[in-house]
């Protein structure tokens, strides 16, 4: 994984070897895409987690 996070636009600017730019292209968006879905699953967790707090406001103090 960290090659790809490292070298991802040198792969795509030097054609030497196709089939490594190829890799990389294919293979970049795929990792981003990957981070994108658990930010966004980790952001609505901790939504709904307050918003669960803002119902239940007397146990908010017990828990923090």
């Amino acid at each position: 994984m960290k090659e790809f996070n490292h070298s991802g636009t040198s792969g795509l600017i030097t054609k030497g070897k196709k089939n490594e730019t190829d890799s990389r292209i294919v293979l970049k968006p795929f990792f981003s895409r990957k981070d994108y879905c658990n930010n966004y699953l980790r952001y609505r967790l901790i939504q709904g987690a307050t918003s669960l707090l803002m119902i239940n406001r007397r146990n908010a103090k017990a828990l923090f």
